[in-house]
């Protein structure tokens, strides 16, 4: 009998490799690989040749704004999706009653389900200081309704993006746009740590 399969070679080290070493800000760094991504986060060093101990270099780091505005953008994008599916599933017919493509009108938790998705985008978000922007609409995003057409039934809560907005918002404060979207906890105690959160 025959089997198939795939095989890999044996990966095996040089003979004359040795780590990468080089210093960041004055701290010295090793590493097995020329690739280096543990020491800054969201960052890769890929150290391509030798250069001299006397060499200085500086790396300047850009916020990438064009990933944050695509997925911004895909974010508001799949939130719409939800409503449109909503809508479709709530669907009334001319005399009052649920249309008969609507499936999911009477299920409890998806109702509930979606009421809750709202709430947390149209919420203000705690714990910002300061100038920072704490809603979607200080970043140019707004809550539309998108009237009935042949194919889809009326759609409230739709967000709409002024991409201007979006744009200049990413430009001058673009921790204070992450902030609206992520998770971030400061404290004054090292041996405060979060073990959960909801």
């Amino acid at each position: 009998m025959r089997s198939s399969g795939t095989c890999s070679p044996i990966p095996r080290r040089r003979k004359n490799a040795s780590d990468a070493v080089f210093k960041l800000n004055g701290i010295p760094i090793t590493r097995s690989s020329n690739t280096v991504s543990d020491v800054i986060s969201n960052v890769t060093f890929n150290l391509l040749q030798i250069t001299p101990a006397a060499t200085s270099l500086t790396v300047n780091i850009a916020a990438d704004t064009d990933t944050a505005r695509n997925n911004i953008i895909n974010f508001a994008n799949a939130y719409n999706d939800i409503r449109t599916f909503y809508a479709k599933q709530t669907k009334l017919k001319d005399d009052g009653t649920f249309d008969d493509t609507a499936l999911l009108a009477d299920n409890q938790t998806f109702r509930t389900l979606v009421n809750q998705i709202t709430s947390y985008v149209t919420s203000v978000v705690s714990g910002i200081g300061g100038s920072d922007p704490t809603r979607l609409a200080e970043l140019g995003m707004s809550f539309v309704t998108l009237p009935a057409s042949t194919d889809a039934p009326e759609v409230s809560n739709v967000l709409n993006i002024d991409d201007g907005q979006l744009s200049a918002a990413l430009a001058s404060n673009f921790d204070g746009v992450a902030n609206v979207f992520g998770f971030d906890l400061t404290s004054d105690n090292a041996n405060l740590i979060v073990f959960s959160r909801t």
